[in-house]
């Protein structure tokens, strides 16, 4: 049976997951706290970041910037525009 493309498949599946659960047997108490941190970090402390911080560790990304930069840029036109009418009127 071993000797199929199936056989060998299902022998190196079953072989990383034997290994990979008495492996896992050896994991520190402390790992155990990873999981409920994780929870806790999610639940308390990202909620009182405020957007600005999540942006400069670079968390999070504004999905408006694009919109507000393109805004920016048609604004400085529009000034630029204003000031070229008033110097070719002067």
């Amino acid at each position: 049976m071993m000797s199929t493309v199936y056989g060998r498949i299902y022998s190196s599946t079953s072989h990383r997951l034997t290994s990979s659960i008495t492996k896992g047997s050896n994991v520190p108490p402390q790992a155990l706290w990873a999981f409920p941190g994780f929870v806790g970090f999610t639940w308390f402390i990202w909620e009182a970041l405020t957007d600005d911080i999540k942006q400069s560790v670079g968390l999070w990304w504004d999905p408006d910037a694009i919109v507000n930069r393109v805004e920016a840029e048609k604004q400085e036109r529009l000034a630029a525009r204003e000031a070229a009418k008033l110097a070719a009127k002067a």
